[in-house]
């Protein structure tokens, strides 16, 4: 099913179409940032683990996007943007996280589980 949002603001206005048919990619970071005039160039990485032979990791750049500088200048704005209204709930999430993954790391590091023995992951 599509999703449409509007945005309406000051006489002027979009709507975003997100069709079923959307390819979503997990990157793991950023691998690296190439400004240019006039686009600028995003590369993604997923890592790929550690080579046992060098102990380096290895991280494949995925995928890259090209956006003009005045598209990248506002994602930037956007993420700023969204990370100061989200800010309380982020910290909040990230606490309960974080002490979510020490039990779970605990939990790992105390021994091995018997068979009768549940992990409860959440």
């Amino acid at each position: 099913m599509r999703k449409k949002v509007e945005h309406r603001s000051d006489g002027q206005g979009f709507d975003l179409v997100f069709d079923d048919s959307l390819t979503e990619i997990y990157a793991d970071g950023v691998a690296q940032i190439i400004p240019g005039v006039p686009v600028t160039k995003i590369s993604f990485f997923s890592s790929a683990g550690i080579d046992p032979d060098t102990m380096v990791e290895i991280r494949p750049v995925k995928f890259q996007v090209a956006m003009t500088n005045l598209a990248w200048l506002e994602l930037v704005n956007m993420i700023v943007t969204t990370i100061k209204s989200n800010e309380a709930h982020m910290k909040s999430n990230s606490a309960i996280l974080d002490a979510r993954q020490d039990d779970l790391l605990a939990n790992i590091n105390s021994g091995p589980k018997t068979s009768d023995q549940k992990i409860n992951l959440l």
